[in-house]
């Protein structure tokens, strides 16, 4: 993962922890893939609006109070 796609997945993080998945959506580019750890329902995301569902999904299920904590460029 590229420095500066570490520095969008560290931006989000806080647009998210500040509650604003609005501002999460916005970061992300048309062709964004999510990929899930393995072991989760659904393990791929493509494209934006697949991605954007998800984290509605998450902030569902977990509440927006969720606080992801660190970041790790897993390369």
């Amino acid at each position: 993962m590229s420095q500066e796609n570490v520095e969008i997945v560290r931006q989000a993080l806080e647009k998210w922890n500040r509650g604003d998945p609005d501002a999460v959506s916005e970061l992300m580019d048309d062709d964004v893939v999510l990929r899930m750890a393995e072991g989760w329902p659904e393990r791929v995301f493509f494209g934006k609006a697949a991605a954007r569902s998800f984290i509605d999904g998450w902030a569902e299920t977990v509440g927006q109070d969720t606080v992801i904590e660190e970041v790790i460029d897993a390369g």
